[in-house]
């Protein structure tokens, strides 16, 4: 019994370490979990933050997109409604070139607008020149099988050809067969202009006459009038938005992207998921983000050497039935900088806010444990002189009650035993007579 007595007093602390231990731990829990709460509170409002912000860009771009998209369909209607006017301008191809240079000039967005004709095969557009200015494709059957192409002047009329074909009827075209087909304002796929001057998609329109199919109106987008657009959306940071379809080509992208190449046959080709030289757009794909934000619709992350990145999609159709996908790409530090400051002010704050409160506790507790160690130091010497151990009025209620109580059991001790201590020295004094 006594060696577990022994031992029990081995491991007892002083009320120091008893009170300070205890508290010290727990300011550094506190904290400890508080610093982490921040952490998290920190990353969670990134994730919230990148993923409004992808959303909100997503939906404006959408709504962008469809007005751009519907552009020449509209130009389509608008030379619809003047060929009903003016229906000589079927049959005279030089005057509707002009014609379709004056809508490309109010549709400035548009690239192209043509007209091929049922009758006779023939075909007429106009467009806006690499160089500035205007271009146009031509084919007359009663003139020539030929398909020409000229750079135009100021006037609109040819002045330099620039390419031809032996050959060329208009029907036999992908998108006029389609507009023939469905009878109703459409897109066509996405197609080699017949004069290799790029790949692009058109807004087809059939006309008719008297329910008598008359010929096919077109006004088209090459891919780079797509890319243009989306690079020209207004954004902040190092992001990428793009758009592809389910055969996995891209149809725009920001950032410079190349759409189109040339093959070693000097042959214009779209460019798929493994010729894409954009890193960000390429990770995407090869990091399997594309796949698992079009599952769930939610901004998905990936990296790119180490660093963050945020991806979202959403699908687009439009009024025209068209099957794409829409994707921006955001690096994660450009969302991090306002915030990484707001949390390091919120975690000196806490630290500040700790250190204060340990500083205050520390001194509320040497409040109490001061009279505590001033009494437990007149009580240790106690037994050995029996002195009366003073009252100290510093403290609480409580330890002041404790320290009167320990005055009152040591007077009246100290009192019994000088008594006993004097009738003892009487007997021995008696006991020598």
């Amino acid at each position: 019994m006594l060696k577990k007595n022994q031992k029990l007093t081995k491991r007892a602390f002083s009320i120091n370490k008893s009170v300070l231990i205890p508290f010290i731990l727990l300011f550094v829990t506190t904290v400890s979990v508080s610093s982490l709460l921040f952490y998290k509170t920190h990353r969670d409002s990134i994730e919230n933050q990148v993923a409004l912000y992808q959303e909100l860009v997503l939906k404006n771009s959408t709504l962008q997109l469809e007005s751009f998209m519907e552009k020449p369909h509209l130009m389509n209607a608008s030379m619809e409604s003047f060929l009903k006017l003016d229906p000589g301008l079927l049959n005279d191809l030089p005057r509707m070139r002009l014609n379709i240079i004056n809508y490309l000039n109010i549709f400035t967005t548009v690239m192209a607008g043509g007209l091929g004709i049922e009758e006779n095969g023939n075909f007429i557009a106009a467009g806006r020149h690499i160089n500035g200015g205007f271009d146009s494709a031509i084919h007359q059957s009663e003139i020539s099988p030929a398909y020409f192409y000229y750079k135009l002047d100021e006037t609109g009329t040819p002045e330099e050809l620039l390419s031809q074909k032996d050959s060329y009827d208009v029907k036999s075209r992908l998108w006029y067969k389609n507009a023939a087909e469905s009878g109703k304002a459409s897109w066509s796929t996405i197609y080699t202009f017949a004069g290799r001057s790029g790949i692009g998609l058109t807004a087809v329109l059939p006309i008719y006459q008297e329910s008598k199919l008359m010929g096919v109106l077109q006004s088209a987008f090459s891919l780079n009038f797509i890319t243009d657009f989306l690079s020209d959306i207004p954004m902040k940071g190092n992001h990428r938005i793009f758009v592809y379809d389910d055969s996995g080509y891209l149809i725009g992208a920001s950032g410079n992207t190349k759409i189109v190449f040339k093959d070693e046959n000097d042959k214009l080709q779209r460019v798929g998921w493994e010729n894409i030289e954009d890193p960000i757009i390429q990770a995407t794909h090869a990091s399997g983000a594309l796949s698992l934000s079009n599952e769930n619709g939610n901004t998905v992350p990936f990296f790119i050497d180490k660093k963050q990145y945020y991806l979202r999609t959403s699908s687009y159709s439009g009024k025209f039935d068209l099957d794409w996908t829409i994707a921006i790409a955001d690096i994660k530090d450009d969302f991090t900088a306002e915030v990484d400051i707001v949390l390091q002010q919120n975690i000196i704050i806490s630290v500040l806010a700790a250190i204060f409160f340990l500083i205050l506790g520390i001194a509320i507790l040497r409040s109490f444990i001061r009279p505590i160690q001033i009494l437990s130091k007149a009580v240790s010497g106690f037994p050995g002189d029996y002195k009366i151990i003073e009252v100290h009025n510093d403290g609480p209620i409580e330890l002041r009650e404790l320290s009167k109580g320990f005055y009152s059991m040591s007077k009246q001790i100290s009192s019994m035993m000088n008594g006993l201590k004097s009738s003892v020295m009487e007997k021995t004094r008696k006991s020598k007579l």
